[in-house]
């Protein structure tokens, strides 16, 4: 903390944030029968968050084809 005609001062904060919990709505993606070659095919998931507190989430995925 900056203070005008004084010393600079440290201030600590803290706080409690309660957690989120997201869940699937459904609990298996079926994409059925891919002919091989394909480029696309897009499917919708549905998520829900199980709480009040907002929750920010990302889904990660390490395979090219997928």
């Amino acid at each position: 903390m900056k203070i005008s005609d004084g010393n600079d001062v440290i201030v600590k904060c803290q706080g409690q944030v309660v957690e989120s919990k997201c869940d699937f709505m459904e609990k298996m993606l079926d994409f059925g029968c891919v002919p091989v070659g394909i480029r696309t095919k897009e499917m919708n998931i549905h998520v829900k968050n199980k709480n009040r507190t907002p929750a920010v989430f990302h889904l990660k995925c390490d395979s090219d084809e997928l």
